[in-house]
């Protein structure tokens, strides 16, 4: 999964990847689904041998209301225009 709700397309113009401020982020809803989300993936006894998150703010906050455990941000995630890892990094 990416992301929960994040309301809008893309990010504004002029946004930086390390300010949230800047970025098309979750509203109150998207954390509330990412809560559900969670609960149901723990209520099912899943586990994950790591929780990866590209560095865009709707998808570690995501990550981290998931609650599934630590959260590692990973550049190969990010936009396919930005900031991209080389194929043999993924």
């Amino acid at each position: 999964m990416r992301h929960a709700l994040a309301p809008g397309t893309g990010d504004p113009s002029g946004f930086l990847v390390d300010d949230c401020r800047t970025q098309r982020n979750l509203d109150e809803t998207g954390r509330r689904q990412a809560r559900a989300i969670g609960a149901k993936l723990a209520a099912a006894n899943l586990t994950f041998s790591g929780i990866y998150s590209s560095y865009w703010c709707r998808c570690l906050e995501t990550a981290q209301i998931l609650g599934l455990g630590a959260v590692t941000t990973f550049d190969g995630l990010n936009s396919f225009f930005q900031g991209y890892a080389p194929r043999g990094a993924t």
